[in-house]
């Protein structure tokens, strides 16, 4: 995955007592090359992994490169947060500093 804070995303899948074998994590932003998923089908041919997860973000990122994955299965995890407490004080502070 490329997103700011990699740790928070493989904490997310470990709470949902998921088997991850093998993490590959780019910068933030990062442009994805046919080699880099190439690398990540190589591993996951050498470990017998059948299924990758990534964030919605990156999924769209790889998309073109699909074919270089082959028979192994891409999910994109798809993140939504939602707000609880202190709502109106939350966006007050955005409108602030979106309109200073």
């Amino acid at each position: 995955c490329s997103i700011g804070n990699p740790d928070s995303f493989i904490a997310l899948l470990k709470n949902q007592a998921m088997n991850i074998r093998g993490r590959f994590i780019f910068s933030d932003h990062y442009v994805y090359k046919e080699s880099d998923v190439r690398e990540v089908y190589n591993y996951c041919q050498r470990n017998k992994i059948q299924t990758i997860i990534t964030t919605q973000k990156d999924g769209v990122k790889i998309k073109e490169w699909l074919s270089v994955l082959g028979e192994i299965e891409v999910l994109a995890l798809e993140v939504q947060i939602s707000i609880i407490t202190n709502a109106d004080e939350f966006y007050e502070r955005i409108n602030r500093l979106l309109f200073r």
